[in-house]
């Protein structure tokens, strides 16, 4: 059995056209209204099965929604197991023949997530290009996994991943990067089908995404990076000024007030990396160690980097501390992010 699961908010009557092109190919469909209102009961009422949310509650628990249903439904079923499913938006910008493309991938790689991947080629709305290159970099930078499309919709999996699918946190177009988070940072396989590059016109205008509130779910942990480096950064710096003023007649003071700063305020900054910004279940001896060597290396080349500016341009310390912390803040990430936070338990499947 194929089951189609197609979230709409607001839809045009495009969304009929889906629906009955793809029960023509013998497909289950499960719309959901996720709270579009009045103004839209004429078209869901023209669709064979539609779950429906009194409020918007975004994509993410619009999938979800129909992941419980289909769990609950289909549990019992002695072939459940066969079960495909496919998530699909509802604006028009996914085939059906590529929502058959998906199915067939997804039935000979059972233990896949499926990705339809556009190649965005022809005339695409540049944000959506510019959006979706961003978020390929920011995905490898973050999870040294290379994919085509971060923000396809369309996806094709088994109904045996439903109950890990559920358990992934988010409500809105985030729900979908995290999905492709917890597969990368869990080294499951995820493989990418090649599909059409839809768009209906040059401003995307069928896409309720928020360009700012989603823009800040979906790069959360880029954000929460920065922002514990930014953190680390103050503690530092203030310690790195203190240290200034009591060592002021020694020699080196330059030199000893960034060693003792860059070491009080990693301690700082491991800590929230640990628990808040990579979510380690448990920081072990291991990955404390693995910091600490990081920390000495970084202290080196700051070091090195400092005392250059300093002698090359003569600006004071505490300028000269701004432009060197800035230059080794993206060589920090990528080494805690790939060697000392990654997760040594998952075993890429």
């Amino acid at each position: 059995m194929e089951i189609i699961i197609i979230p709409s908010y607001r839809p045009t009557r495009i969304l009929l056209d889906l629906v009955q092109a793809e029960e023509k190919k013998g497909h289950k469909v499960i719309v959901i209204d996720d709270g579009s209102g009045a103004a839209y009961e004429d078209i869901f009422c023209a669709i064979p099965f539609v779950l429906k949310h009194n409020i918007n509650k975004g994509k993410g628990a619009a999938i979800k929604t129909a992941l419980t249903y289909i769990l609950d439904t289909y549990q019992k079923e002695a072939l459940c197991d066969e079960i495909s499913i496919v998530t699909m938006d509802s604006d028009g910008q996914h085939a059906v023949a590529d929502v058959e493309k998906v199915l067939l991938e997804e039935q000979k790689h059972r233990d896949c997530l499926i990705l339809g991947s556009r190649d965005f080629s022809g005339k695409v709305p540049w944000k959506s290009k510019a959006g979706n290159l961003l978020t390929a970099k920011l995905f490898y930078l973050l999870y040294k996994r290379k994919l085509k499309d971060t923000q396809t919709g369309l996806r094709a999996f088994s109904y045996a991943m439903i109950p890990a699918l559920l358990t992934i946190s988010g409500s809105r177009y985030e729900y979908e990067m995290n999905v492709l988070s917890h597969y990368a940072r869990n080294r499951l396989p995820i493989r990418e089908v090649p599909i059409q590059t839809i768009y209906h016109d040059n401003k995307n205008s069928g896409t309720h995404f928020h360009m700012i509130k989603d823009s800040i779910l979906i790069y959360k942990d880029v954000i929460k990076f920065t922002a514990s480096s930014l953190s680390g950064f103050v503690v530092d710096y203030i310690l790195f000024g203190i240290f200034l003023l009591l060592f002021g007649g020694f020699s080196q003071k330059v030199l000893i007030s960034n060693i003792l700063a860059r070491f009080l305020s990693a301690a700082f900054n491991y800590t929230v990396n640990a628990k808040i910004v990579f979510k380690m279940k448990k920081a072990t001896w291991k990955s404390a160690f693995q910091y600490f060597l990081l920390a000495l290396f970084i202290l080196c080349i700051n070091n090195i980097i400092l005392s250059t500016i300093c002698s090359l341009t003569h600006l004071p310390a505490m300028v000269a501390k701004i432009i060197t912390e800035l230059i080794l803040f993206i060589i920090s990430f990528v080494i805690q992010r790939f060697f000392i936070f990654h997760n040594k338990n998952n075993k890429k499947k």
